[in-house]
């Protein structure tokens, strides 16, 4: 969604949407259900299914329409700042359940991923300090030719 186009607010779920500026949006049955599947956390996928259609077919739709589009995407936001909050309320809830301890390690991953993000660390044997271009490219190929990759 870009800045300029329209995020629609739910005036009444199953009946229309509010576009920016106050407009109503009138949507149908069809495309109600895909936004109140969005709304719930569902995927294109189930959404599709739901309807008898293909995902296909739903992003034609949303092609067709840009402000379905848009209120597919609030939409989608809606259900994503849920399950956030089902993962927040599992994370606090991981001291007294230890079903829960993945939820807080995800929390804190996403929140603080300077802090809690996965570190690898690649470690050789090799002191290659003090070592010239050939001299390197001569120990490459060194390690190529037991490797049996040969010349490269």
């Amino acid at each position: 969604m870009t800045r300029d186009t329209p995020r629609p607010k739910i005036v009444d779920p199953g009946a229309s949407w509010l576009a920016a500026g106050g407009s109503q949006v009138d949507m149908s049955p069809e495309k109600l259900r895909v936004l109140d599947l969005l709304r719930d956390g569902k995927t294109y996928a189930a959404c599709a299914e739901a309807l008898g259609v293909t995902r296909r077919d739903l992003y034609r739709m949303r092609v067709a329409d840009p402000a379905f589009s848009a209120a597919c995407d609030e939409a989608q936001l809606v259900g994503t700042d849920a399950a956030e909050d089902v993962l927040s309320d599992c994370a606090m809830n991981a001291i007294n359940n230890p079903k829960h301890q993945t939820s807080l390690i995800f929390l804190l991953k996403n929140r603080r991923p300077q802090k809690w993000r996965d570190v690898s660390a690649v470690q050789h044997g090799l002191d290659t300090s003090g070592q010239t271009a050939d001299a390197l490219a001569a120990l490459i190929q060194e390690a190529n030719d037991i490797e049996g990759g040969g010349p490269r």
